[in-house]
């Protein structure tokens, strides 16, 4: 995988400053300086809009802790999303997986 890609990322963090509200952010600087644009990922790196590679210590606090193009994940998402990607909990309603899942492992 190329790390090297280049974008335009005055032009990209101008529009995601424009277009898009980010929670936890100081923004009496924030219109000056806009974002740091993402635009690639490998293992537990992340690599910006300007090819600069950056050990990701944050994203995986919530939801990449295996890393990116983690193939075995993908397909695993890819068979699910084939299935049923996602149905309402709401009333009385599940999924087998989210049932499956529901219990403690030895039950499963």
């Amino acid at each position: 995988m190329s790390t090297n890609l280049k974008y335009d990322t005055e032009s990209l963090w101008r529009k995601d400053r424009d277009h898009f509200i980010h929670p936890w952010t100081d923004f009496s600087t924030f219109k000056e300086e806009g974002s740091m644009v993402m635009a690639n990922s490998e293992g537990a790196y992340v690599i910006d809009s300007d090819g600069n590679r950056y050990i990701d210590g944050i994203g995986g606090l919530w939801c990449v802790n295996i890393g990116y193009a983690n193939e075995e994940m993908a397909e695993a998402i890819a068979d699910q999303v084939r299935q049923i990607p996602y149905f309402s909990p709401f009333g009385h309603l599940t999924t087998r997986l989210r049932a499956q899942l529901a219990g403690p492992k030895s039950q499963n």
